[in-house]
């Protein structure tokens, strides 16, 4: 019993983060553009953030992303068939790309503002950086 209230209380935090951590809440459709190095968009998507487990090799609870509608130049640059999940933990968002064992993407980056900017780096620890990416709620 006490396993599913906090698990309650962890999934409505995840969704709606608190007013005192930033401002905007995950629930609605949001706009993910994924940039290479020279900050060209490669990937573009609309996602959901949703309430259900992710299966991943990090710490910590994951939950998944669904993804709405999806375009791409290169589908080796972020493959569109790998599920997303993602992780928010001290005003920090995280997007995990593939739940690939160190050696999956990642999308880091602040919960500090109405958009998110952040890093898409791989391997483990984010020790190759291969662009940046942007999340803008939809309206």
């Amino acid at each position: 019993m006490r396993t599913t209230i906090y698990r309650s209380i962890f999934l409505g935090l995840a969704l709606g983060v608190s007013a005192g951590a930033w401002s905007r809440n995950l629930a609605g459709q949001w706009d993910l553009k994924i940039e290479n190095r020279e900050h060209h968009v490669v990937t573009a998507l609309v996602i959901e953030f949703t309430a259900h487990p992710a299966q991943t090799c990090e710490d910590g609870i994951w939950l998944r992303v669904h993804v709405v509608s999806s375009t791409t130049e290169d589908s080796k640059f972020f493959p569109l068939s790998d599920p997303l999940s993602y992780n928010v933990e001290n005003n920090r968002l995280v997007l995990d790309h593939g739940g690939v064992c160190d050696g999956g993407g990642f999308l880091p980056g602040a919960l500090d503002d109405e958009t998110v900017h952040g890093k898409y780096i791989s391997g483990a620890r984010g020790l190759r950086q291969l662009g940046f990416f942007t999340l803008t709620k939809r309206k």
